[in-house]
């Protein structure tokens, strides 16, 4: 099942998309704890450090 995260990135729930790219979507906080909170996410769902590709985790 998709995280809120990639269902945002996706578009298929509604955000104040400040960015979007080939490889993360950064948003505003719904719950911002500060006057600028911007979430920055990769568009591709990650379940952890082991499902970083190359290019992610810095080593391509």
């Amino acid at each position: 099942m998709p995280s809120i995260f990639s269902r945002i990135a996706a578009g298929d729930i509604p955000a104040e998309i400040v960015h979007q790219d080939e490889l993360v979507t950064a948003f505003r906080d719904a719950r911002p704890a500060a006057p600028t909170h911007i979430l920055i996410v990769p568009n591709q769902e990650i379940t952890g450090v082991n499902g970083l590709g190359p290019m992610l985790s810095g080593e391509g």
